[in-house]
């Protein structure tokens, strides 16, 4: 009688062991650590399967592709544009942030310049003022709120109590020295260098379109016709496109001079002439590389300050400019339902 209890008695334990087994079998992802399938955010040194391999640490900086970003990273032509961002550092955490979610999510290629080196997050904030001359940093009148921004930085103070403080003044010297950096940076693969300022906002779809039907083998410089004195230039705040072309005999130019010769001549020039963007097109048209003018598809308005007349109404729009980052997402959300429904690639 004993003998067939302790039988009952180890054939219950042998049971009870077999199921617990089991459990941990079925259940095993419930306790077990996982890695997951799709990474939440890729460095400089961890880079997505889905995302072209990053040729520097400078170079390229990505974004992971997740659901609809991922059609949007496979457009036509995507892989051939980079997006220059210029912005401020009184700014930068007011304006970027909407930028990463949206635009940058669809490029493979970007960069951003401010007037200050920095990392937001795992993005590289590389300094457009590097470049220029001590002569002009430590001396000159308009970089005067450039002095004050290094001195805040170091201390530790807020940066962005100095918005608003002359940095007019600063921002054209941003252009030429971002120029050089970002041909320098760029991929091989890069057609079309496209530049922006953080209160511009940038339809990806109309942009693709828009290219594709340009030849990134002529020297190409396109963007909303402006005029001083006798400069067409393209307006920087409607954004302005450069093919490779064009920038490389700039670039050419200023190998042959000597790029401190070449820099010396175009920083005296750009402490004479009212605006960025007015020398870039003088420096280029120096190679002869003039302004393609590419107004109303890349302009100034926004929405609601467009007047919607005939000359506007039937040109898609590629740019707006003075817009907030609110507006910057509604756009953006706007222009990937639309592409839900109507257009069955993208």
């Amino acid at each position: 009688m004993a003998t067939s209890s302790a039988g009952v008695f180890n054939a219950s334990k042998l049971a009870i062991i077999f199921a617990l087994v089991c459990s941990l079998y079925l259940f095993r992802d419930i306790w077990l650590p996982s890695t997951p399938t799709t990474p939440v955010h890729a460095t400089a040194t961890s880079t997505p399967q889905s995302s072209p391999p990053a040729e520097t640490e400078l170079t390229l900086n990505h974004t992971v592709p997740v659901q609809d970003a991922a059609n949007c990273l496979n457009a036509p032509g995507a892989d051939r544009v980079m997006i220059v961002l210029k912005t401020g550092a009184s700014e930068i955490y007011e304006k970027l942030p909407t930028h990463l979610i949206t635009l940058f999510r669809c490029t493979h290629h970007y960069l951003i310049f401010s007037d200050l080196p920095q990392t937001y997050s795992d993005y590289q904030i590389h300094d457009a003022l590097a470049t220029v001359s001590d002569t002009y940093k430590n001396d000159h009148e308009d970089f005067e709120f450039y002095r004050k921004l290094q001195k805040y930085h170091r201390e530790g103070q807020d940066v962005s109590k100095l918005k608003g403080d002359k940095g007019w003044n600063l921002d054209k010297w941003k252009f030429l020295p971002m120029m050089h950096e970002s041909y320098r940076l760029a991929s091989p693969d890069v057609d079309w260098f496209v530049y922006i300022e953080a209160d511009t906002s940038v339809s990806w779809t109309n942009l693709l379109q828009f290219l594709g039907r340009m030849d990134p083998k002529k020297p190409l410089y396109l963007g909303a016709q402006n005029v001083v004195g006798p400069t067409t230039f393209a307006h920087g705040g409607s954004g302005f496109i450069i093919s490779r072309a064009a920038v490389k005999k700039m670039e050419d130019r200023r190998k042959k001079m000597s790029a401190r010769k070449y820099d010396d001549r175009w920083e005296l020039s750009t402490s004479l002439s009212c605006c960025g963007d007015e020398v870039v097109a003088r420096a280029l048209m120096e190679v002869d590389v003039e302004l393609t003018p590419s107004w109303p598809r890349l302009q100034g308005e926004r929405v609601h300050t467009l007047d919607w007349t005939g000359k506007h109404w039937c040109t898609p729009a590629i740019t707006w400019h003075h817009v907030t980052p609110s507006q910057v997402d509604s756009m953006w959300r706007f222009q990937n339902e639309w592409v839900k429904k109507n257009v069955s690639l993208l």
